[in-house]
């Protein structure tokens, strides 16, 4: 059973445009892909006959992209095959069904009350991919504006697919969260002179000591206090704190 929420504040009627708005990184931040993703890997080491590794190990290396998880997989391998295997790995990554992969629980109850025209996602996935993604959760109609990888010269920590996902929205930078899981996402907002907040569930090693460094303003939990979060956002409640 998901928890009901109740944002109101710019639901004035049909015309009305939103004054702030929340976008979010796609992969360990809004949806949990880490199952399907340690799956493509192994597939892939199987094909060369080496050993599998366990999803502990490639989940801190996922925000990294494709060209990240070979060189967690395939160590000391030229830089020249990089770019061959990270395209196989993608080849065994679109051959699953992503049944597996699910929101992540502070998320079910916050898009079941907010209105798409205030959500969007930005993410350095591909647009096939993610599309895919979208379709099979069944996600879609949950989200005004979705900028991918490949839908601009420029991705994260370029703040440019940020940029234009709030233009897109018609809204201001200054009024936006951006919640992400990686440094890349928290530069990219803070650039874009955006709310940079941490989803500390996201795909990296807790105990990395320069997350301290990040430029966040917020680090969310996996929990109720993360929804009533962006409720408040969205209700034109600066709480900066989720204690």
């Amino acid at each position: 059973m998901t928890t009901s929420v109740s944002i109101t504040c710019w639901r004035h009627g049909v015309q009305t445009m939103p004054d702030r708005a929340i976008f979010f990184d796609l992969d360990g931040t809004l949806v949990d892909t880490a199952p399907d993703l340690a799956q493509a890997l192994n597939d892939l080491l199987g094909q060369y006959r080496l050993p599998k590794l366990p999803q502990s190990s490639i989940r801190p290396y996922i925000s990294k992209g494709a060209q990240g998880l070979i060189q967690l997989a395939f160590a000391n391998t030229p830089h020249s095959d990089v770019r061959s295997l990270s395209e196989r790995l993608v080849a065994h990554y679109q051959r699953l069904d992503h049944r597996r992969a699910r929101l992540f629980a502070p998320w079910p109850a916050l898009l079941e009350q907010a209105p798409a025209t205030v959500l969007g996602i930005v993410t350095n996935k591909p647009r096939a991919l993610t599309e895919r993604l979208l379709y099979v959760l069944e996600l879609e109609k949950y989200f005004s504006v979705v900028i991918c990888g490949d839908d601009h010269a420029e991705q994260k920590p370029n703040p440019l697919p940020l940029l234009k996902a709030a233009e897109r929205l018609g809204i201001e930078p200054q009024h936006c969260l951006y919640i992400g899981d990686a440094k890349t996402d928290m530069i990219a907002a803070q650039a874009a002179g955006m709310r940079p907040v941490l989803a500390s569930w996201g795909y990296f090693l807790p105990k990395q000591p320069e997350i301290e460094r990040w430029p966040y303003q917020q680090a969310l939990c996996e929990d109720k206090r993360a929804t009533d979060y962006c409720v408040n956002w969205l209700n034109g409640l600066d709480c900066l704190s989720v204690e």
